[in-house]
């Protein structure tokens, strides 16, 4: 009754349930502040980005859910009875250790581990580094610890054999791409509150070819992370990378502004005496008002 409630209340706030979803996972103040990153658009798929990554997947899995569960006749789909334990436990596992393993040693049926510990695709558990869980059936838990080294001992010359184990570091060490013809090569330095939509958004390219150009797999990227980003001349000039370079040179006829996070045109103009929103637009041949932080601007010449 209390989440029912708490929902009921997120709806007369949001008054939209792709949003109550949204903040019933990551709060209401974040998605407060989707929106106003998003310019008040109040449309999840328009604040996808903005929200905090679990969110991101969150809202989805939720409606792929529902659903399922409304539709599924349509999809031919049978619902069938869960086969799972009625009592389990968890444990963690330090170093690697395949299903395989507890199943022949405890005699544990594999569809029974692999429905308990679905996250193991290739019903290999990496523990080599850190500990990662295990969950079994409550019966079998005494078992696995009384047996536990037979368990990481048993046949373990046969799942693990190095000889028959890739090396990942041959595949990635030397990553090649290919760069798309016409386009000049920048370096974008990952700032606080950036994900790849938005980076990939602001740059007129998409997220995958970003993936693709910075060897990326999935959405995790960490703050001070280069990424290197091919776009057209025109682009580079207009997000300010060419003004930048030229600022760094001898280039000294013109004053210029360098883009602080919340600035506007508007903003600009108004701190320097004589120079106007248009100005600025036709110095640096600029099709809207999109700014991005660092951006280096031309307002006026000298003197």
């Amino acid at each position: 009754h209390a989440a029912a409630r708490y929902l009921r209340d997120l709806y007369s706030i949001f008054n939209d349930w792709t949003l109550v979803i949204a903040a019933y996972n990551c709060g209401p103040g974040n998605v407060n502040k989707a929106i106003r990153r998003a310019g008040g658009k109040r449309n999840y798929w328009d604040i996808y980005y903005y929200l905090p990554r679990e969110t991101r997947g969150y809202v989805p899995a939720f409606i792929a859910a529902t659903y399922t569960m409304a539709y599924y006749k349509e999809h031919n789909l049978k619902p069938t009875a869960m086969s799972f334990p009625l009592t389990v436990d968890t444990l963690m596992v330090s170093g690697m250790l395949h299903l395989q393993q507890v199943s022949e040693v405890l005699d544990i049926p594999m569809k029974t581990l692999r429905d308990l510990n679905p996250q193991y695709k290739l019903d290999i558990i990496p523990a080599t580094e850190k500990q990662y869980s295990l969950k079994l059936p409550l019966d079998y838990v005494g078992p696995f610890i009384d047996k536990e080294k037979e368990i990481f001992a048993y046949k373990d010359s046969v799942f693990f054999n190095k000889n028959l184990l890739a090396n990942p570091s041959r595949y990635t060490s030397s990553y090649q791409h290919d760069a798309p013809s016409g386009s000049k090569k920048i370096v974008y330095k990952v700032k606080d509150g950036d994900v790849l939509g938005t980076i990939a958004e602001r740059h007129g390219v998409s997220v995958g070819q970003l993936r693709s150009w910075n060897n990326i797999r999935g959405n995790l990227i960490r703050i001070g992370q280069k990424l290197i980003i091919y776009v057209p001349e025109r682009t580079a000039q207009r997000l300010g990378y060419a003004q930048e370079s030229a600022v760094e040179g001898d280039d000294a006829a013109f004053v210029y502004h360098r883009v602080k996070r919340g600035d506007t045109l508007w903003d600009i103009a108004r701190q320097y005496p004589g120079v106007s929103y248009t100005d600025i637009k036709n110095l640096n041949n600029l099709t809207d008002d999109k700014l991005m932080p660092g951006q280096m601007l031309k307002l006026k010449p000298k003197g």
